[in-house]
């Protein structure tokens, strides 16, 4: 962070990666995988990022822009080579929204990153999530 003309350096590290997934469209009851910004999502897993350095793996904020109904969820899931992580969060209806600021994972270099959606509505639409990957 540049403050007052100088360079300081902030807790919490340099960002090297800013992993973004979407699921525009209604996501429908089950599992489906994260595509890149205005793809559609499915069954079959995507590789959303390659990670080119080690580092931490956190800070997953994700919204619908359709909440699932009363007594419905959507459980959103990093995932790191096709197994899941500990980075998840549940958007729990009538709400719209999650984040998980507090879990912070390690990752190596050149692990395959991708996102998992698992849903109980067949309301909840157009889902999109975020990661950050620091140093």
């Amino acid at each position: 962070v540049v403050q007052s003309g100088q360079l300081n350096i902030v807790s919490g590290g340099m960002v090297y990666l800013h992993l973004t997934g979407t699921a525009p469209g209604t996501i429908g009851v089950g599992t489906v995988y994260l595509r890149p910004p205005g793809q559609t999502a499915d069954g079959t897993e995507y590789q959303l990022a390659r990670t080119t350095r080690g580092g931490g793996l956190r800070n997953l904020y994700c919204k619908l822009g359709a909440a699932p109904a009363l007594g419905d969820s959507v459980t959103v899931t990093a995932r790191q080579d096709g197994a899941d992580l500990a980075l998840t969060c549940t958007i729990s209806g009538p709400s719209s929204s999650c984040q998980n600021t507090s879990t912070v994972l390690s990752v190596l270099a050149g692990v395959n990153l991708s996102v998992k959606a698992a849903s109980t509505s067949a309301t909840a639409a157009d889902l999109i999530c975020g990661i950050e990957q620091t140093n």
